[in-house]
Parts: structure tokens; C-alpha cells; sequence
């Protein structure tokens, strides 16, 4: 984007004449789905012409957009269209996930589904999934009804089936469906989600569903990340002040007492003492800083198998081999380390989050700890509760 202006996009248009509106293109545009009429026009073969896009998000942007480098092709004038043009159909190709694992469906402006790239882990069922879930009055996403759409990891006719999530032991089970994928979705006006066209299909529009954490004026936006029946911040916690404003304050030496975090000047990576935890609100609104059982909640439903939650290049913390990492579930655990005896601690090694206990109301025994040389999940209570805290670690947050 240069000047308000999208440029280097391009479609090809099949030799015809358009005309009534009735065609259209879908673009994503910082995690927005616009449907945009194809304006009157007749294009004939070694034909190019600019497009010009009126489209409306925070403010007044024009996007610009040509096609055709084949070969030298005569032009057309300029032509105009924008994004008013309403639809029915959700497609699922034109979902990048770029911004975030989960987009919500709306419909005037109240959500009423989603549609997530997940990853399914069981006996019977395992590989990277695009699911979507009615959304209830409440905004509540309803995981005892979704509709497998794709999957990525295999090529058998079971898409188009429901998927049930257990509140018991948040496994799931499915039915099979008859397709190797699905590629639209459709929402009647009792909000039920359907395979196949309704005469009653509803307008919707589609949004990128992030989490926007806005302190002191500053906005922070984090990815979401569905896990099960868990929803994660797609990367670490960033944040210079309490949730209230009041700010933090960077330090360097640990076991002073002082609420703050720490950053290195080589890497954008934020530390947390115990004291700053212990002194106010650092988790946005509506999440939360994990609990022991929603670490072991994750670690269960993952088989305690941190590879799938793993990103980057890993070293060895101790000795042996490092282990293979894919990112599966889009997790993001990047090996940060930690800040530890006045300095940032084992970069490229580890990873470590904090835990808080909401039984007695203050952190947790146990730190939640990745290492390179093992895909395990490593539990330790090193620490002593109501003495200095000697660490900083990361804050990873989970949806309350």
C-alpha cells in the first residue's frame, strides 16, 4: 500500500460483457471480506484497465488496482466500483487467516458465526481444520455445532460434518460428512448455518476476529488462536501499563520489590516480575492470565506435544538434540527466553509463561516452561511464594 493506494493486485476477467452488477470480486483488506460489484464494462482479449475501489474502514481510502503483464495490452479508462454490493455467500477461499486463526461472521453489525482454523488432535481424527460455529445472542460461540469445512491434512469425503466440543473433557466428537471440502457457507434468518443456498440467506459481512487492547490512547492489536475448547492470544503480552493507564515501569534488577517489566534493546519482547502481576491488571478485558488447569487443559488436549505450539529455531537449553517444531495450531511460541539475573536469559532456547491461581488469589507455584531439546510441557515450582521474585517471564493470555 503506497499513498492510500493498493497496488500489484490483479484478476483476470474471461472475454465477456458485464453488466447489471451481477459479478463481483472478494478481497480481504486488513481483515475485512468486501464484496466489490465488476462495473459495466465490456473487456475484450489484451485488455487491461485500472479499477478504482471506494471502500470505507476507519476513514476515506481509496484502493487502485490494475491487471494485465502478459504483454504490451491497450488500455481502457479508469473505471469505478465499491464495496456496497451485499452478499449471501461466505468463501472460505478468500480467508487468509493472516491477521488472526478466527474470523466472525456479521449480520447488521451483530456477530452471528465464526469460522476458525484450528488444529484437531484425537484417536480418531487429527489435521489442520477450517470449522465455523453459530454465534448465540450473547456473542457466545456455540461449539456444540460447528461444521467441519476443510481439512487440511487429509483427503477423504468427511467435510461437511458436525463437530460437538465436550465441556467435560473438551474432546470432540464429529459425524462424517459426504465432501472433500467445502468452500461456502450460508446463514439463514434464524441464524443456522447451511451447506447449500437457503431462500432465506442473510447479508453478511466478514471480519477478522483479533483481540485490540487499547491503554492510554495506544492500541495493541494480538491474533486469536483457538486451541479445543480454549481461545489463546496468538503471541505475548506487550503492554507498558495496567489495564487502568497506569503505567509500568522498565527495570532491569529482579528481587526488589518493584512492579515493572523488562525489555531487551535487541528484541521486541516484554518480561513480567511477579510483582507487576501481583499489583494490578495486566490482562486485557474479557481474558485472563492462565491458570494451572488451563495449562494442563492444553497440554492434555495437545498430548503434551509443545511442537504444535512451537515457531522459530530452537537451540538446546541444557544438551542433546533439538527436537522438530511445525506450529500447528499457530500458538506462536517463539523461543524468547527469559530475563533472568539482570539480563535477557537463554534467547533461542526457552520459553517460559507465568500461572496464576485463582483459588488463593495470588501467582501460581508453577511456571509453564518450553525448551528446545524437548516437545514435553516442563512443569517447575522453583520459585518461593512471599519471597523476591528472581525471574521475568512472558504472559500469555487466555480468553476468560
Amino acid at each position: 500500500v503506497k499513498d492510500n493506494k493498493l497496488t500489484g493486485k490483479e484478476f483476470i476477467i474471461i472475454p465477456q460483457t458485464i453488466n447489471d452488477g451481477k459479478q463481483s470480486f472478494i478481497m480481504e483488506w486488513n481483515g475485512r471480506i468486501y464484496s466489490c460489484a465488476i462495473p459495466d464494462v465490456e473487456m475484450n482479449s489484451s485488455t487491461q484497465c485500472t479499477i478504482n475501489i471506494s471502500a470505507m474502514q476507519s476513514n476515506s481510502n481509496v484502493l487502485s488496482s490494475f491487471a494485465g503483464k502478459i504483454k504490451e495490452w491497450s488500455s481502457l479508462p479508469p473505471i469505478d466500483t465499491d464495496n456496497m454490493e451485499d452478499y449471501t455467500a461466505i468463501h472460505i477461499s478468500a480467508l487468509s487467516f493472516s491477521l488472526s486463526n478466527v474470523y466472525r461472521i456479521y449480520h447488521e453489525g451483530v456477530p452471528v458465526a465464526e469460522v476458525c482454523r484450528e488444529y484437531l488432535k484425537s484417536a480418531s481424527l487429527t489435521s489442520r481444520a477450517i470449522i465455523a460455529y453459530p454465534v448465540d445472542e450473547n456473542e457466545k460461540t456455540d461449539l456444540s455445532n460447528g461444521i467441519i469445512l476443510q481439512l487440511a491434512d487429509r483427503n477423504d469425503t468427511i467435510c461437511g460434518g458436525k463437530i460437538s466440543w465436550n465441556t467435560d473433557d473438551y474432546g470432540f466428537t464429529y459425524t462424517k460428512g459426504k465432501s472433500t471440502g467445502i468452500d461456502k457457507l450460508y446463514i439463514d434468518n434464524n441464524h443456522k448455518l447451511l451447506l447449500e443456498k437457503p431462500e432465506n440467506a442473510i447479508k453478511v459481512n466478514v471480519a477478522c476476529y483479533t483481540l485490540r487492547d487499547i491503554r492510554k490512547g495506544v492500541s495493541t492489536e494480538y491474533p486469536i488462536v483457538k486451541i479445543g475448547a480454549q481461545y489463546w492470544m496468538g503471541g505475548e503480552l506487550h503492554a507498558t501499563t495496567y489495564r487502568d493507564g497506569t503505567p509500568l515501569k522498565k527495570q532491569t534488577d529482579l528481587g526488589t520489590d518493584k512492579a515493572g517489566y523488562y525489555k531487551p534493546d535487541k528484541y521486541d519482547i516484554h518480561f513480567y516480575n511477579g510483582e507487576a502481576i501481583l499489583a494490578g491488571e495486566l490482562a486485557p478485558e474479557g481474558w485472563k492470565i492462565p491458570s494451572d488447569a488451563d495449562w494442563e487443559q492444553l497440554k492434555n488436549y495437545t498430548g503434551n506435544n509443545t511442537s504444535i505450539l512451537k515457531a522459530g529455531e530452537w537451540q538446546t537449553m541444557v544438551s542433546g538434540e533439538v527436537v522438530p517444531v511445525n506450529n500447528h495450531t499457530r500458538f506462536n511460541a517463539f523461543p524468547v527466553g527469559m530475563w533472568y539475573n539482570k539480563s535477557h536469559n537463554s534467547p533461542n532456547k526457552m520459553t517460559a509463561f507465568w500461572s496464576w491461581d485463582y483459588t488463593k488469589h495470588t501467582l501460581s507455584e508453577s511456571t509453564f516452561y518450553f525448551l528446545g531439546e524437548s516437545n514435553e510441557f516442563v512443569k517447575s515450582t522453583a520459585h518461593v511464594t512471599g519471597k523476591p521474585y528472581y525471574k521475568a517471564l512472558s504472559i500469555r493470555c487466555i480468553k476468560e
